[in-house]
């Protein structure tokens, strides 16, 4: 019995941490604004990053695509300068990993 006690206690600590984080976050996605979204691409050119990612090419070609995807799926009115940014970063990733697939 002497054992359940403390264990229990823990559990309502955790417990209550958990939803004052989950209320946070809630709140925290509500007040973001689609809009606010914009694709970023890196101002290098395609040889200048297969220079700077050395032997991390794949990881960063990886890296580009998912910046592009996680773009491309928002539910953002993009401009042309977004839609320029968004083919730089693939032009960046096909440099850096030509055989992706």
């Amino acid at each position: 019995m002497k054992k359940v006690r403390p264990l229990f206690i823990l559990f309502l600590f955790f417990l209550a941490a958990y939803w004052m984080t989950f209320t946070r976050v809630f709140e925290y996605r509500a007040r973001l604004s689609a809009e606010g979204i914009r694709a970023y691409a890196p101002t290098l050119t395609p040889v200048a990053a297969q220079i700077l990612a050395g032997e991390f090419k794949g990881v960063l070609a990886d890296y580009l695509v998912i910046e592009a995807a996680a773009f491309i799926g928002a539910d953002t009115k993009a401009t042309q300068e977004d839609w320029e940014a968004v083919s730089l970063l693939f032009r960046q990733s096909m440099a850096l990993d030509p055989h992706f697939k």
